[in-house]
């Protein structure tokens, strides 16, 4: 054997090294893709696990007291009636709305981290929409986020076909 055709096996060689090497980068590539995709899939369900316990506390705290309960609908009904409040009443009122404001501005960043999910986020924004009179007449500082939301949708409301042929 010539060194010419040592030489020529020993690059079809490296050849084959490179192309086997190429070959294993390219699976260990799409293992990754697969393993950062199940863990962003784990990471939202967390997301949204915790946001659904936060809820959850907030709605049997909510409702674990008749009366609150009560006087919470009242309020939700005729934000007025923040005025017929006692001292107690309103201090957990404005707790329990402060809740609800860190709640929504929560989803709305969440929203523009593409972590939120649309349904999710149009009840977010009923909610902002529902409370925000509440929020207003209990005293209680919204987000620069929420407050923005809350015109965008108060603009968009105004301006849909159904409140124009009202007025």
């Amino acid at each position: 054997m010539n060194w010419e055709a040592v030489g020529a096996i020993g690059e079809l060689l490296s050849a084959l090294a490179v192309l086997i090497t190429l070959v294993y980068l390219a699976v260990q590539v799409r293992q990754s893709k697969a393993l950062l995709e199940r863990n962003e899939k784990i990471s939202l369900s967390q997301v949204h696990q915790a946001r659904t316990d936060t809820r959850v506390n907030i709605h049997i705290a909510q409702f674990n007291n008749a009366v609150y309960a009560n006087r919470l609908y009242a309020i939700w009904n005729d934000p007025d009636f923040v005025a017929e409040l006692t001292e107690a009443e309103l201090s957990q009122a404005r707790a329990m709305m402060m809740a609800s404001i860190v709640i929504q501005d929560n989803a709305l960043y969440q929203s523009n981290l593409g972590l939120l999910d649309e349904d999710t986020l149009n009840a977010s924004m009923e909610v902002i929409k529902g409370n925000y009179e509440v929020w207003e007449k209990l005293g209680l500082a919204v987000t620069p986020r929420i407050e923005r939301t809350y015109h965008q949708l108060k603009n968009n409301t105004e301006k849909s076909p159904d409140n124009q042929k009202k007025a």
